[in-house]
């Protein structure tokens, strides 16, 4: 199945999870999986956590952490 990490195209296996899609987003990039995981949310901001199932043809963007608000 083929989702989008970011808008770059990924070819995953069916019952993927997030964690699997982190795994590839970052091969493809040829970069290593940070040690600190990044928030992943879907096309309507819903935060998927690492365990969870991804759909075919799903959206998923990365949230900078450094961008977020505190309520401090």
């Amino acid at each position: 199945m083929v989702i989008f990490v970011n808008n770059i195209s990924i070819s995953l296996f069916e019952g993927a999870k997030l964690i699997d899609a982190i795994r590839s987003y970052y091969r493809v990039l040829h970069q290593t999986i940070p040690e600190e995981l990044p928030i992943v949310v879907d096309n309507y901001g819903n935060i998927i956590e690492p365990d969870g199932e991804l759909s075919a043809q799903s959206h998923l963007y990365f949230i900078d952490k450094s961008n977020s608000l505190s309520y401090d």
